[in-house]
């Protein structure tokens, strides 16, 4: 434990044996046993998720897959229905950034600003 313990004070993170579990392969139940208890957690087994993959000890049919990718598809289904109204999109770019927003100039209305000022200096000319 020595070799985590310096890992964690050099990194700053530390490992929670609690939400850890060890999934042997082709070891002696002893060594299992040993480890077990050296390092507090569990033992698990295959086949498990990892990140939302699942893995195991055979190649991973495309069935395996199928609830990563409808999760994908979901997000990507909401994030297109909030890109698609543009105009949204650059009311929320033009925001202020104190406002969540990121401060850009909304060019339609500085090109009306223009316009009306280029108006008045013509008309006071006259």
């Amino acid at each position: 434990m020595g070799l985590l313990d310096s890992f964690a004070d050099s990194v700053g993170l530390k490992i929670n044996f609690s939400k850890t579990s060890l999934t042997p392969i082709n070891i002696p139940q002893d060594t299992i046993a040993h480890l077990t208890c050296a390092f507090g957690c569990s033992t698990g087994s295959l086949p498990f998720t990892y990140l939302g993959l699942p893995l195991g000890s055979t190649k991973p049919k495309v069935e395996d897959f199928l609830p990563l990718v409808q999760k994908c598809e979901r997000r990507l289904a909401s994030t297109v229905n909030k890109l698609t109204n543009t105009e949204n999109i650059i009311c929320e770019v033009c925001l202020p950034r104190d406002s969540a927003g990121l401060g850009v100039l909304n060019l339609k209305t500085q090109n009306e600003a223009l316009f009306v000022t280029s108006r008045i200096f013509e008309n006071m000319k006259i």
